[in-house]
């Protein structure tokens, strides 16, 4: 019987440490849960925080996208009315190179100042129309045309033509009449010349 005991107790003792395997591989498996139910939980909240950012960037690329397009839409508009500009630019020159109305071609001077082009050609006709008839000459002094031309030469200096072109048309109204000389050198334009 003793041996039974002792046996019985070394049953009873293996048991027990069972039991305690037992119920300290349950504690770790409730903590393990525990700690998975908050890694679930720290995921879910990264999910809601990454559909948030991800919505916002929807909207911000959405954004983008619709500002591009206007960008695109206006570059287009823009690019239209360059096209017209230019092409009024040319009709402007056509009507300087071709008119016979000194004060057309003065007025057109005057409206496009800051056109390189639209001077050069304007200066040659005011001083194709000055060599054709001295009239032509006291009509473009009568008309101010003098301080228009030196106005453009003095507005293109940078450039050689528009200077080169306004110096013909001064040459060309100085030799139709003393009182063009006097014009131009009242004007500023033997100064401006050298």
């Amino acid at each position: 019987p003793r041996y039974f005991f002792l046996m019985n107790s070394s049953l009873q003792t293996r048991r027990q440490m069972q039991m305690f395997d037992i119920s300290s591989h349950i504690k770790k498996a409730k903590d393990h849960h525990a700690t998975m139910d908050d890694i679930i939980g720290k995921l879910q909240k990264f999910q809601e925080s990454h559909d948030a950012l991800s919505s916002e960037l929807q909207k911000k690329n959405a954004i983008i996208k619709l500002l591009k397009s206007s960008e695109d839409a206006m570059s287009s508009e823009l690019q239209e009315k360059n096209i017209i500009i230019e092409s009024l630019h040319c009709r402007v020159i056509d009507v300087a190179s071709k008119c016979e109305d000194i004060e057309e071609i003065i007025d057109v001077m005057t409206k496009n100042m800051d056109s390189l082009q639209v001077q050069q050609v304007a200066c040659h006709a005011l001083a194709k129309l000055a060599h054709k008839h001295s009239s032509n000459a006291d009509a473009i002094r009568n008309l101010d045309g003098i301080s228009v031309i030196l106005e453009g030469m003095l507005t293109h200096l940078e450039t050689v033509d528009v200077p080169q072109m306004a110096c013909c048309a001064f040459l060309t109204l100085a030799t139709t009449s003393d009182a063009n000389k006097e014009a131009i050198r009242e004007e500023g334009g033997i100064t401006a010349i050298v």
